[in-house]
């Protein structure tokens, strides 16, 4: 077996997920980018679970009551968390979780795993069933019946807590308690979400986590997640389909498992935190003039952060200011397709569009087909970033993946124009890659070490400079080429560099990076598995004109025609 058959062996066995979506980009002017299987919270139609030690499956988190202080649930390390807060002199605070809907029917059985140690007898907390999303009740008391581990009591009479006198959790519930309430006889196709609420009176708090909750199962004759839906998002207040203005409201809205469409718009959608499965798609991030960015026919955004525990999100199609994964763990799975990411943030000196912050925990990142107008880079303590794919990209900058722990990146495919700084990679695959810079191109591994550990390199190009390796922090040592490797001495003899931003990057007539592979396919974003399609954008429909007749007679069919085109 030859070392590139090995090479793409490794990356159909780990890049488990991109089987589903290899056949939809090789589609002619069409791509569907439906490719998340949400499994964590679906079981066999008969049950959903809550499994936090998987993702945070888009719960909810909010504060209220009439302090100024807050302590909102917050996810990590697989659970929800609110260490609680005092209220303050008369006043109190509450900090509430909802569940995204359920569709139940007949007997419902909710099961919660959960741990609280709350200041007895003053600060307390209760579950409360939303249902058809307009009519709340209280668990166990209003609606349903717990049969294991239900409240401990009726709260006292006393203090600003304005739970008194009704039944709630508080004192200790240490350990791995199970409240186990049933539901008796709800409509079929009903729809509940649960709501769970802590509150604090205005002294007093008890130490350490107050509630911590780790899996809820809701089991019924008919209990199924609501079906996905797909959401539009407009800044044009002409449009009466949109929803939502921005993008942080429509992903506060939405359920996890939901596609969210940003129309074409001269104005950015805004920041946003995406803390749930989501397909979000946009209009392509145009053509034309690649200094124009061509941001009339965008989706434009501004900077978008993953957060902790979020799994499954598709971002395509986007023009995005830059990606960043915060710090926390539980992020995974992760596909930016065809996007444009235009900004930066300064670390350490380097303009980064896609940052992998301090202390983040990433396993699974996939960039395909985006055009980065800076660097992709890991704090020196990233924590633990493992399984990235960068495959046919245009990176006008640098990587620079220093993970503390080991790390599997898989780089191919891609053009790096104007390299500006190291390519520093820990260990994983380097292969068919054009890289372009007047000086010298410099490699190092992190901590100063002299070798590359678990880099394997082949049917690069480099042009312009040949690649040198950082010996310590000053000596520079040449970095041979092996497995096919080329140089090239004018990055103009590689490509055309002229036209529109895409035909920069196709290759000249006798481009020594062509045939690079052992398959025979080039170097560069036009050949590998996942090539350039210069029509292919994902599908926007548009109708764009609707002639119907004003009067239709009693019997007889009307004619009706609808033109639609895509942003191809």
């Amino acid at each position: 077996m030859s070392s590139i058959e090995i090479f793409q062996g490794t990356m159909k066995l780990r890049f488990w997920h991109m089987q589903h979506l290899s056949p939809l980009l090789t589609l002619s002017r069409r791509i569907t980018l439906f490719v998340v299987v949400c499994l964590a919270s679906f079981i066999s139609g008969h049950g959903q679970v809550f499994d936090f030690s998987v993702e945070n499956h888009g719960f909810q988190a909010s504060s209220g009551g009439t302090s100024d202080n807050k302590a909102p649930f917050v996810y990590d390390d697989g659970k929800w968390t609110t260490e609680g807060v005092e209220g303050g002199t008369g006043k109190f605070a509450t900090s509430t979780l909802t569940s995204p809907s359920v569709k139940v029917s007949g007997r419902v059985e909710i099961t919660i795993a959960h741990e609280y140690f709350f200041e007895a007898d003053w600060d307390s907390a209760h579950l409360e069933i939303v249902v058809n999303g307009s009519d709340t009740f209280r668990a166990g008391v209003d609606l349903g019946q717990f049969i294991q581990r239900g409240y401990d009591k009726a709260l006292p009479a006393q203090g600003s807590n304005p739970e008194k006198d009704k039944q709630v959790w508080t004192g200790e519930g240490r350990g791995d308690v199970l409240s186990h309430l049933v539901i008796e006889n709800l409509p079929k196709g009903s729809e509940i979400s649960l709501k769970f609420v802590a509150t604090w009176d205005d002294a007093t708090l008890a130490e350490g986590p107050n509630w911590t909750i780790t899996r809820i199962d809701v089991v019924s004759e008919e209990s199924q997640p609501t079906e996905p839906k797909t959401w539009i998002v407009d800044k044009d207040p002409s449009n009466a389909s949109a929803r939502f203005p921005d993008l942080q409201t429509a992903v506060n809205e939405t359920r996890s498992g939901d596609t969210i469409l940003l129309m074409p718009s001269a104005q950015s959608y805004g920041d946003a935190t995406i803390n749930k499965s989501l397909t979000i798609l946009g209009g392509g991030f145009g053509g034309g003039d690649v200094l124009s960015l061509a941001r009339h026919k965008s989706s434009i955004t501004g900077v978008i952060n993953i957060a902790p525990g979020t799994s499954d999100v598709v971002l395509s199609g986007l023009t995005i200011a830059r990606v960043s994964f915060l710090a926390g763990g539980g992020i995974s799975n992760i596909l930016l397709f065809r996007n444009h990411v235009f900004s930066f943030v300064m670390n350490s000196n380097f303009h980064t569009s896609i940052f992998f912050t301090e202390n983040s925990q990433v396993n699974g990142v996939y960039l395909i087909n985006n055009w980065i107008d800076h660097g992709i880079t890991s704090r020196w303590k990233a924590g633990i970033v493992e399984n990235v794919y960068i495959l046919n990209n245009v990176v006008n900058s640098h990587i620079r993946l220093h993970m503390e722990t080991s790390s599997h990146a898989i780089i191919k495919n891609n053009v790096f124009p104007s390299i500006n700084s190291s390519l520093w990679i820990q260990s994983g695959v380097f292969a068919f890659n054009i890289i372009h810079r007047e000086q010298d191109i410099n490699w190092r591994e992190p901590w100063g070490q002299t070798y590359l550990p678990n880099m394997r390199r082949q049917g690069n190009l480099y042009a312009g400079a040949l690649p040198k390796y950082i010996e310590g922090d000053t000596s520079f040592t040449p970095l041979p080429l092996e497995n096919g490797e080329v140089f090239a001495k004018q990055f103009s003899d590689v490509v055309a560099l002229e036209g529109k931003w895409w035909e920069q990057f196709v290759l000249t007539a006798d481009s020594p990076a062509k045939g690079l592979s052992a398959d025979g396919s080039d170097a560069g974003i036009f050949g590998g598995d996942y090539p350039w399609d210069t029509e292919q954008m994902p599908p926007f429909p548009f109708v764009t004109d609707l002639v119907a007749p004003a009067v239709v007679t009693q019997g007889l069919p009307m004619r009706i025609e609808v033109e639609v085109q895509t942003n191809n």
